[in-house]
């Protein structure tokens, strides 16, 4: 997958040791379930706000919400930054499957769903299932691909690259070490 990375993305900013850090997350937490742009509390977040360029700005703008919103749950009460370069969704579930305490039945399923998903609306629940997991385990995700996924997500020809790489990443073994991940730096 090509580097997507926007380094004005709220979760490329973030300081989670910031005052402010916890009524940030929550005000993102607070966009699940709602209509992009619809919570004033977000629309500090935004980035791709000028639905005016054309081509898929509506898209972008919705993909960038959900992402926030994963963002968000994921970042929840947690010291360390939850936003982790090269941590794609599959490499994420394989550490997660590394757990001991994670059933791979359960996770398996889970990732089965997440990869089976026929919209984008679909795809962004499983994904929050997961990321509630990966933040119990302080797993982190690459947030630039997140949010990347999100928007190719309903195209057929680009979601079936995504789901083959997710799957790739997700039965290859990983070595665990000694914390779930390393921040990054």
């Amino acid at each position: 997958m090509s580097d997507d990375r926007d380094t004005g993305k709220f979760w490329n900013r973030f300081d989670p040791d910031a005052f402010e850090a916890s009524a940030k997350t929550a005000a993102l937490r607070r966009g699940a379930g709602h209509e992009p742009g619809g919570i004033p509390a977000m629309w500090d977040f935004y980035t791709t706000w000028d639905l005016t360029k054309g081509g898929d700005a509506a898209g972008r703008f919705r993909a960038e919400h959900e992402t926030l919103v994963l963002f968000g749950i994921h970042q929840q009460s947690t010291g360390a930054r939850m936003h982790r370069r090269g941590m794609d969704v599959g490499r994420a579930a394989a550490r997660l499957l590394a757990q001991e305490s994670v059933g791979k039945q359960g996770l398996d399923a889970l990732m089965n769903r997440i990869g089976g998903s026929t919209s984008q609306t679909e795809l962004v629940g499983h994904l929050r299932r997961l990321v509630t997991m990966l933040k119990n385990h302080r797993i982190g995700l690459d947030y630039d691909r997140v949010y990347a996924a999100v928007w190719a997500w309903d195209d057929p020809s680009r979601r079936d690259g995504l789901c083959r790489n997710w799957g790739r990443q997700y039965k290859q073994p990983v070595d665990t070490p000694s914390e779930p991940s390393a921040p990054e730096q």
